[in-house]
């Protein structure tokens, strides 16, 4: 993998989840071309809100890019054993259990359908074939502190995101040693004033800044978050529209059109479309009632 001396000019920017945030966000910001794998699913014990205390001692969404990208073709099965979760509305994806199980949801799609399946096969090559084009790539990840909401929830994340940032860093190199690529960390809020937490906090921003080692990969920005409603877990989901728009400002994003040969997906010419604006990502974040 190159190192990213690009004066932070980027051809793409896409996201790693651990949830459907980040997607918004780029496609807010007007940057959004194509989908991806990760762009609408609640993965790990920071993808979901922290409500949902099942997770906290989950591993983090970040594992699930790295042990797609793992296996052998990378995204096999990716969403070949899904199970329905009705409690949430959602649709789980149980395929995740080696080395250990990583909580996946679908809310906004059911891949149990074949053309949705379908789908996520295409977004899953293109991902690969974005690692191989040449591209500029910014990936996109967010931390959001408000969603961790007890000592031991937080103490998890603090621990796992730094080892599975190593991780997805030394995959990238190992196989794919032509991708350009950076990953944008966005830490959400404020903890609360424990001093614990800001102890684990400090401790996992400084390890994730000793994986840049002597370049820079990973990209951390602390921005402001709206804070949470009680009784309305979705309150402010969307975040801060000035702190994003200010955080993008910091980058030089051109995007490209994903036409090059290597994004045809049938050898037709023919390029899947399937993106059709913010307005048109928005409106694809229907929630579904599995059964």
């Amino acid at each position: 993998m190159e190192t990213m001396k690009l004066d932070n000019i980027f051809d793409a920017v896409v996201s790693l989840g651990p949830n459907c945030l980040p997607a918004y966000r780029i496609a807010k910001a007007g940057f959004k071309r194509r989908s991806f794998p990760f762009d609408v699913l609640m993965t790990g014990c920071d993808g979901w809100t922290c409500e949902e205390s099942t997770v906290h001692s989950s591993p983090v969404g970040l594992q699930l890019v790295v042990e797609s990208l793992k296996r052998e073709p990378p995204f096999l099965d990716f969403v070949s054993t899904m199970t329905p979760l009705p409690h949430i509305n959602a649709v789980g994806n149980a395929g995740f259990t080696d080395p250990e199980f990583i909580p996946s949801a679908h809310i906004h799609d059911d891949p149990r359908e074949p053309a949705v399946a379908e789908t996520y096969h295409r977004r899953a090559q293109r991902f690969l074939a974005l690692l191989n084009s040449g591209y500029r790539v910014l990936f996109l990840y967010t931390l959001r502190l408000r969603e961790l909401s007890s000592a031991k929830h937080f103490m998890n994340v603090a621990k796992r995101l730094p080892v599975e940032a190593a991780r997805l860093r030394a995959l990238l190199k190992s196989r794919w040693p032509q991708s350009k690529s950076a990953l944008l960390l966005a830490v959400l809020g404020e903890l609360p004033p424990v001093p614990a937490a800001q102890k684990a906090l400090e401790a996992c921003l400084s390890r994730l800044d000793k994986i840049n080692e002597t370049d820079v990969w990973i990209i951390t920005r602390h921005i402001a978050d709206l804070p949470k409603v009680a009784g309305d877990p979705l309150a402010g989901f969307w975040g801060d529209d000035e702190a994003w728009a200010d955080i993008f400002r910091g980058f030089v994003i051109q995007p490209k059109d994903f036409r090059e040969a290597c994004f045809d997906e049938n050898g037709s010419g023919k390029f899947a479309d399937d993106e059709q604006g913010f307005e048109g990502f928005v409106k694809s974040l229907k929630m579904i009632h599995p059964t």
